[in-house]
């Protein structure tokens, strides 16, 4: 078991080592340092979340799994869709 990965989403991804997986890496200080080690490990990274020290990244399940053994990786979460519903102004304040 991996101290980065939740439990559900590491047998997912050893489930399909080859599969590409949308994921969102939080790392231990500064996200846009980390950006290079990440694309050299062989992730797309997609993108840098610089208020939640977090990179956006694709590519195999595998390179995911070794990359989450290295200390400056904090967490790693499966990224998924946000969808952000509007609040009636009027509705709020009651």
């Amino acid at each position: 078991m991996n101290r980065c990965v939740p439990p559900s989403l590491e047998q997912a991804l050893r489930k399909n080592l080859e599969a590409q997986v949308n994921l969102i890496i939080y790392t231990q200080g500064p996200a846009e340092i980390r950006k290079e080690q990440a694309q050299t490990a062989g992730l797309d990274v997609r993108y840098v979340f610089h208020l939640t020290n977090s990179l956006a990244v694709t590519g195999p399940a595998h390179i995911a799994l070794d990359i989450a053994k290295e200390d400056w990786v904090d967490r790693i979460e499966q990224d998924q869709e946000m969808h952000i519903t509007k609040e009636n102004r009027d509705d709020a304040r009651t």
